[in-house]
């Protein structure tokens, strides 16, 4: 051996034929007459042990690998090193924390940079920039410059580059692909496409393929251009297969997929700066879904992403500036403290202005909702980098227009078509074969109903999803096609008269104040009431009247809330001395006077600063379960002395002024929920609790 490592090469070989010989793994043996030896590069004539390949890769356990690792020295000669820190020049970094493992090629990047002197370049921060317009047009054609590219080692660099894509870097795919198209002639065009890939690495050098131990799922990719190759004019199609992390949002894409292409476009007409776009409909149209399929799709380019949902009622329960902290956590992983919505714009701008982000704006109202998190584009400025885009929801296209987007900047979703929404609604429906056999047209009366409304059929699809007989069918499907005009609020009351008398009171008492509400004090409440809450709000969600999220918080979409309050608003249509739950200022006022229909009052919420509530009046409001005072002087002083009635459940008082509160009887102790939000209880009495 003349090569300078010989000596350790020799070593090694010898070293390991020894290993050989003492575990008898070979045998040696005559040759056969009339046959000849075989030239190979490694060894022949292994013994199979008594163990097979298989039973390796396919333990089942910890338990078990653990076992084979203890019998394996009694049969070889080894030595257990431990996790492996590195393979065919990759570096393996392990995180069990946060259950992830990456491959890395840091080393052998840098090493290929220096061997083609790309060690100090400036970094780039696309693989291959568009302005490349590479052909075989760009070969040398005289003998100067078939002399000058012979210097250059093309062929040996693309390959460099190659093995990186195939172990870590799949992000630089496409641009080696395009170079390597050239390695016959290539010319100083593709020398310099080659060396911005080199430039591209040296400014990404951090980044891993990273593997997560998640749930995963199968996902599939793919692209093309239109004619790409400048020579042949061909079109270059490619893709990827490979199994994900699980998306963010787990919807059921029907009929959206045309819909996603549109919005796709749409965000690609902003190739410099930062893209704004609306989606603006009724509520129910399928605005979320799109949103956050868009977020699932997207979410992977950028650096920061983020999906604000439900603005327009977060900022009444927690204010702007607590989803501006959100946005700067998600963003950059990091807790940021914002006491005001000017503190919160001004940190966007000194801290997300380099960053490449993904804004979802979901349920906007008005235009402090869009302009507590980007910018007006009236005023010429942006808070974020070039290529990012930001996805505004909302009910009113005004909003978007006065934040400065034009009118081809907002997409109005269309209902699903036929086909789609038997699709919808038989999947929300769990329907069995047999039973859509018995059905014949029936699902397609009842998606002519929903008229296309994606909630509508998703709400009549867990309706119907109880039946099991087509009589059922048929007689559920009678009201549908009584209601005669389009009102989804209508349509939607049909699950809500399927509800019993406790089902249906707490729909009502969470349609009209307990949206975004923890569930704990409802729970107690209606407990209090004799209702069993747990079984009726089983009932309410498989319809998804209503939903529970991840803190347990009640959620209920904008539609079936709204559908829940003109139930209240007919009860006081039809009988004028009934206002159970009043939510707007002008009928709590009217209740403060003590109108007749106080008598029918079960839920009372006072904020407004015109209304100072009557112990007296109060007092007349034999059903009145729940009552909250949101100012100081929200009920009149009367000594300090409270008179609740006696079906009283839940009493609330914000800013309560006073040190004492002395109850008028002892009906206090029926309540479950009693909540001074700005004392401190010092002492709880038969009729008398101290606060500070």
């Amino acid at each position: 051996m003349q090569v300078t490592d010989s000596v350790k090469w020799e070593s090694a070989m010898k070293e390991d034929v020894d290993s050989l010989h003492a575990n008898r793994i070979w045998k040696l043996t005559e040759l056969p007459c009339g046959k000849k030896t075989l030239q190979t590069n490694g060894y022949t004539g292994l013994k199979k042990k008594q163990m097979e390949e298989k039973d390796i890769k396919q333990g089942s356990n910890l338990q078990e690998i653990n076992s084979l690792k203890k019998q394996l020295p009694k049969e070889f000669e080894m030595t257990d090193l431990g996790a492996a820190k590195q393979i065919l020049g990759m570096r393996i970094s392990r995180d069990s924390k946060t259950g992830t493992l990456n491959l890395s090629q840091q080393n052998y990047i840098e090493k290929i940079l220096c061997r083609f002197k790309m060690q100090d370049a400036k970094p780039v921060s696309t693989p291959l920039a568009i302005h490349f317009k590479l052909s075989k047009d760009l070969s040398p054609k005289t003998d100067e410059e078939h002399e000058e590219m012979s210097m250059i080692s093309y062929a040996s660099a693309v390959g460099s580059l190659m093995y990186a894509m195939v172990c870590t870097r799949p992000d630089i795919a496409q641009a080696v692909g395009a170079v390597s198209r050239y390695i016959a002639e290539p010319g100083k065009k593709h020398w310099e496409a080659v060396k911005w890939i080199l430039r591209y690495l040296k400014g990404t050098l951090c980044m891993s393929l990273c593997f997560k131990q998640n749930e995963l799922l199968l996902h599939g990719f793919v692209d093309a251009d239109l004619g790409g190759d400048l020579g042949s004019k061909r079109s270059t199609t490619g893709y990827v297969s490979g199994i994900l992390s699980k998306v963010p949002f787990d919807i059921q894409p029907i009929g959206i997929v045309s819909q996603l292409n549109t919005l796709k476009q749409m965000l690609e007409r902003e190739k410099d700066g930062v893209c704004k776009i609306g989606i603006c409909g009724l509520g129910g149209i399928g605005k979320t879904t799109l949103a956050m399929a868009l977020y699932n799709l997207l979410s992977p380019t950028f650096e920061g992403s983020c999906f604000l949902s439900d603005i327009r009622e977060k900022e009444k329960r927690e204010g702007l500036s607590s989803l501006q902290e959100k946005l700067m956590k998600e963003v950059l992983k990091e807790t940021v403290s914002i006491d005001n919505v000017r503190e919160g714009v001004s940190l966007m701008k000194q801290r997300l202005g380099s960053r490449k982000v993904l804004l979802i704006l979901y349920d906007v109202e008005h235009a402090r909702h869009l302009e507590a998190f980007t910018a007006n584009r009236r005023k010429n400025e942006e808070w974020f980098s070039a290529g990012s885009k930001i996805i505004a929801t909302t009910r009113n296209r005004e909003v978007l227009l006065r934040h400065g987007l034009q009118k081809e900047d907002i997409y109005f979703p269309e209902g699903l078509n036929t086909e789609d929404s038997l699709q919808l609604f038989i999947h929300r429906a769990l329907v069995s074969d047999q039973l859509l056999a018995e059905l014949g047209d029936l699902p397609q009366e009842i998606v002519k109903v929903a008229e296309g409304l994606p909630l509508a059929l998703e709400v009549f699809g867990s309706h119907f999803g109880f039946l099991k007989e087509r009589e059922e069918w048929e007689e559920a499907l009678g009201p549908l096609k009584s209601e005669q005009h389009k009102d989804v609020h209508e349509r939607l009351r049909i699950s809500y008269e399927g509800l019993n008398y406790r089902e249906k009171c707490i729909f009502l008492d969470i349609a009209c104040f307990f949206v975004g509400v923890n569930k704990e004090y409802p729970f107690h409440m209606w407990e209090g009431c004799g209702w069993y809450p747990r079984q009726a709000l089983e009932v309410l969600q498989h319809p998804s009247l209503v939903k529970i999220d991840k803190n347990d918080k009640f959620e209920m979409h904008d539609q079936i809330r709204d559908t829940g309050k003109m139930v209240v608003k007919e009860e006081q249509l039809t009988d004028p001395l009934t206002c159970s739950r009043p939510w707007s200022k002008d009928q709590i006022l009217e209740v403060s006077l003590g109108n007749p229909h106080v008598h029918g009052v079960d839920f009372l919420g006072v904020s407004d600063e015109r209304v100072k509530m009557s112990w007296k009046v109060i007092g007349a409001m034999p059903r009145l379960r729940f009552i909250t005072g949101a100012t100081k002087d929200a009920f009149e002083d009367e000594g300090k002395m409270v008179r609740l009635p006696g079906n009283m459940r839940w009493f609330s008082w914000s800013g309560c002024p006073y040190r004492t509160l002395t109850f008028h009887n002892s009906l206090h102790e029926r309540l479950c929920v009693l909540h001074i939000s700005d004392g401190h209880f010092q002492h709880l009495g038969s009729h008398s609790m101290v606060s500070e």
